[in-house]
């Protein structure tokens, strides 16, 4: 509280004392003296309230339009307010929802960014001053909000916002401050011309000080989060927490700011800071000597990791950074930066795993500018727990990085993982042996896009019990051996032997293009031969079908690659899709734009021996179609039920058929990694012919029969030809069946066909969906249920082929079917043979009487004979589309081995080190 208004309170209050004193009893005045001082004090509040009501408006009006005489920007304020009791004793100009555009010079009209931003800016006036008309300024405060400072490349500056000053201007406003406060407020710095970004959060700042005086001390504390301090094309601090108490010696004469050594904490780990500013040079000194390294992984190189808290260990760490700026240069400011590791170990000690003996000399400067930039990690060695690993790194020219490097010795994987947390990997262990030397230089093309171009790159890597799980992904990698060897922009693939789930494969092989295919520039080239005992195609899916997968499905993945030409000599022993089995897969794989190209297939399944051609197209995430041209000569019918579950229908099992089949067919389907099969969208088309089949104790047939027994027909038949002929149904026999059978939209289509039995001889046609909602149609002839002869005086009755016929339709479910009199095929036959028997009768008048001789849709009368059907069929792979001969496999993993071999000979790192 200013001294003139204390001063004034307390002349009151002596006064007022002085008077009851000399008036009343000690009781009395206590009393008198009570009221007089609330009343005084009620009147006091009631006076200033009204004062401050009544010059409300004219205080603010010429406040504001002092601000704007020294404001050239434009200022948007939602509110402005004048309080006094919230910031008693002093009376407080709030500007609520403050907004200024960026202000930079000379810049044509047009979309601009926020210069500031925040809720509320509050200056402090002395109310003695304000009632003397004096508008000193003794304190601002800034509550949330943002500050972006930015200098443009041609140096132009956006916070510009302040007219130069003339001192000839007489004025009541000014700043006497004495502290700035600012809270919760997002500042940001962007200099295009040198290259610098700075970006932090504040959470609180205080600058407390004389600011009139020419030299004064500058207390400042603040607690911020450095979200990033970027230099050029490195990132110097990233999301840390700081805080720090400086005493500034600030001279207002000279225009220099010194900062004397003090303090500054990064994430709790303390450096020291001193440094110089002026109009001419910026200067700042931060180091730090012998920190632990420990506290280092922890709070800054391993703040991330969730188990940081847990780790142990022992070495001390070196930090010196030192940073120049000339004023308006148009340079970066030089940096240099040196920090090493000496005797570091960190063990987790939930896992035992150790990384020990670890030692690093690094440096980073920019002297000399752009052209001289580098970075570079020397006598870089560690230990794990299979064995010392040493390197070297240098990156020079950071705006198109030239690297140089090379590295020696065994990597623990596990030990590696659990303390420094290798990026998308969830658990990783094994041993990684690695040589390798390389030299890389960015080069950018006319569209100003990086390329890499390979100087030398070689390496040998051997990869030993290797087990690995991704993050989001359900599949498990496990058992990873084999070679891995580099040359130049080569890679082969040496027994690399791998196991997904319960897959396991082999491979081997040569990749060539790789950089262009890392650069989504080009297309990996392959040669490779795969080997595998067994795979489940679920496996290969990045989420399995089980109860963890909810109505909401995880993220799909590509997993057939859209930017790789190669081709594989494919070998499988069993592959497993959803129940069904199929081995002894043998095949030449052309990879394509995420399709799969089987030639020259080969495989086993239910006991026969397909071979054909396979189109496998990913035409969305896991999400495949199937395209296939196959056939097989003999064919168990009963395994090929058993194999297929009966093809999901109960009322004809394995129990109940038997015969061989050959097939011709094409079929294209749909496949969900995750769900299976989509069977409603099967398109198939199958020749099929059967030999020596046989339908034994089918209950559907029983059903046919009892169907006789309680028709009209028993009485046209006798009980013991109803019987007769319910036996050989039961235990039905027919030596060819053959037909095209049509599969589209979740239906089996069965055109007309004749079934020739021991039974009887049925002319059918019918629809079969996957749902075994069934429509068959059934004819045949009467005589066919007699089966005992019928006796005249003149010898046995010998039948013409001319009896009537028995029409019968089987609807509805499969295991419930409604059994019925056919009249609508009755009727439809009744009136072919009325056709029929017209179109002779004609070509009988034509022939005996030259009757309609001119008409040549009137055919020559043929007498009839009895049918004769000759079928041939070709089961050779005689297709349109060619078959590649596939080649021998052990030709494959001859040529394959010779080109890794002469590799690994062409590609020796001539890397050296003395190891400890």
């Amino acid at each position: 509280m200013d001294n003139s208004w204390r001063m004034y309170e307390i002349t009151i209050f002596c006064v007022v004392y002085l008077k009851l004193n000399s008036t009343c009893n000690m009781g009395d005045k206590i009393w008198r003296i009570g009221k007089w001082v609330f009343g005084i004090v009620l009147a006091l509040f009631l006076l200033i309230s009204g004062l401050i009501f009544a010059f409300k408006d004219e205080i603010i009006q010429y406040v504001v339009s002092e601000i704007n005489k020294n404001l050239q920007a434009k200022v948007k304020v939602e509110k402005i307010d004048l309080t006094f009791w919230s910031t008693f004793p002093n009376i407080s100009l709030d500007f609520e929802e403050v907004f200024i555009s960026d202000a930079f010079p000379n810049r044509e009209a047009g979309p601009t960014d926020t210069l500031l931003y925040t809720e509320k800016i509050r200056l402090k006036f002395n109310p003695i001053d304000v009632w003397n008309e004096k508008y000193d300024v003794k304190n601002i405060r800034i509550f949330p909000g943002s500050l972006q400072l930015k200098t443009d490349s041609l140096g132009e500056v956006n916070y510009n916002i302040f007219k130069p000053s003339d001192d000839s201007t007489t004025t009541k406003f000014k700043l006497e401050l004495k502290s700035v406060e600012i809270t919760g407020v997002n500042f940001s710095m962007k200099n295009d011309q040198n290259h610098q970004f700075y970006q932090t959060s504040i959470h609180d700042l205080q600058l407390k000080g004389a600011f009139t005086e020419e030299k004064f001390n500058l207390e400042t504390s603040s607690s911020l989060h450095i979200n990033q301090l970027k230099s050029g094309d490195v990132a110097l601090l990233k999301n840390k927490k700081a805080r720090f108490e400086l005493n500034l010696a600030v001279n207002q004469i000279d225009k220099s700011i010194e900062i004397p050594k003090a303090t500054l904490f990064v994430e709790e780990i303390p450096f020291q800071l001193e440094g110089k500013i002026d109009t001419t040079n910026l200067y700042l000194h931060v180091f730090a000597e012998k920190l632990e390294l420990t506290d280092v992984a922890r709070k800054l190189a391993l703040k991330e990791l969730e188990s940081v808290e847990q780790l142990q260990g022992s070495g001390t760490v070196n930090f010196d950074l030192t940073i120049n700026e000339k004023a308006n240069s148009e340079q970066a400011p030089t940096t240099v930066c040196s920090f090493g590791i000496q005797n570091g170990a960190l063990r987790e000690p939930t896992q035992q795993l150790r990384i020990s003996n670890i030692h690093l000399s690094g440096k980073y400067s920019n002297e000399g500018g752009a052209s001289k930039e580098y970075l570079s990690l020397s006598n870089m060695r560690f230990q794990t727990a299979t064995g010392p690993f040493q390197g070297e790194l240098r990156i020079t020219q950071f705006n198109a990085p030239h690297y140089i490097g090379k590295g020696k010795g065994s990597l623990d994987l596990a030990s590696i993982h659990g303390i420094f947390a290798l990026p998308y990997v969830e658990k990783i262990t094994g041993n990684l042996n690695l040589e390798s030397e390389f030299d890389l230089l960015t080069q950018r093309d006319a569209n100003g896009q990086n390329h890499i171009q390979v100087n030398t790159c070689s390496a040998n890597v051997k990869l030993q019990n290797i087990d690995a799980s991704l993050l989001n992904d359900t599949r498990t990698f496990s058992g990873v051996n084999g070679g891995i060897v580099i040359n130049g922009d080569e890679a082969a693939l040496d027994g690399i032997r791998v196991q997904i789930g319960k897959s396991d494969f082999e491979v081997n092989g040569v990749f060539e293009d790789i950089l262009p295919y890392l650069e989504k520039t080009g297309n990996l080239k392959s040669s490779i031969s795969l080997e595998s005992n067994t795979i489940f195609a679920k496996d290969l899916s990045s989420s399995h079908v089980d109860a963890q997968i909810n109505a909401v499905e995880p993220d799909k993945q590509f997993i057939l690659p859209d930017n790789i030409d190669g081709s594989v000599n494919l070998s499988i022993g069993k592959l497993h899709i959803e129940n069904h089995l199929f081995s002894q897969i043998k095949s030449q794989l052309v990879v394509d734009k995420r399709q799969l190209k089987f030639h020259g297939l080969q495989v086993e399944n239910a006991g026969a021996t397909v071979i054909g051609s396979v189109l496998l197209t990913e035409e969305y995430p896991e999400y495949l179609v199937l395209k296939s041209d196959l056939s097989s000569a003999n064919i168990s019918i009963k395994n090929l039920f058993q194999a297929w579950n009966n093809f999901d229908q109960s009322v004809i099992s394995a129990e109940n058929i038997s015969g061989k089949a050959a097939v011709e067919m094409t079929f294209e389907a749909p496949f969900d990694l995750r769900k299976g099969i989509i069977k409603q969208n099967i398109v198939s088309k199958i020749h099929l012919k059967i030999t020596d089949g046989k339908l034994k104790n089918v209950s559907t047939f029983k059903t046919i029969t009892e169907s006789l027994k309680t028709s009209s027909v028993r009485f046209l038949l006798k009980k013991n030809n109803i019987n007769d002929f319910e036996r050989k149904l039961l235990d039905l026999q027919f030596k060819t069946l053959e037909n095209t059978l049509l599969i589209k939209n979740g239906k089996l289509e069965i055109p007309f066909m004749l079934i020739e039995s021991n039974a009887l001889n049925i002319e059918t046609f019918g629809s079969h969906t996957f749902d075994n909602e069934i429509d068959y149609h059934f004819a045949f002839r009467f005589r066919d249920l007699i089966t005992t002869a019928q006796e005249t005086e003149f010898g046995k009755v010998v039948d013409d082929g001319s009896g009537f016929k028995i029409f019968m339709r089987m609807y509805g479910s499969l295991d419930n079917p409604t059994i019925e009199w056919d009249d609508a095929a009755k009727k439809q036959q009744a009136k072919e043979n009325r056709e029929a028997a017209k179109k002779e009768a004609i070509s009988m008048l034509k022939s005996e009487f030259g009757w309609k001789k001119g008409d040549t849709t009137v055919r020559e009368y043929q007498p009839i004979k009895k049918p004769k059907e000759e079928i041939e069929m070709d089961f050779s792979n005689s297709k349109n589309e060619e078959i590649i001969p596939q080649k021998k496999e052990s030709e494959v993993k001859r040529k394959l081995k010779e080109k890794v071999q002469k590799m690994k000979e062409n590609n020796a790192p001539d890397v050296e080190f003395e190891m400890d």
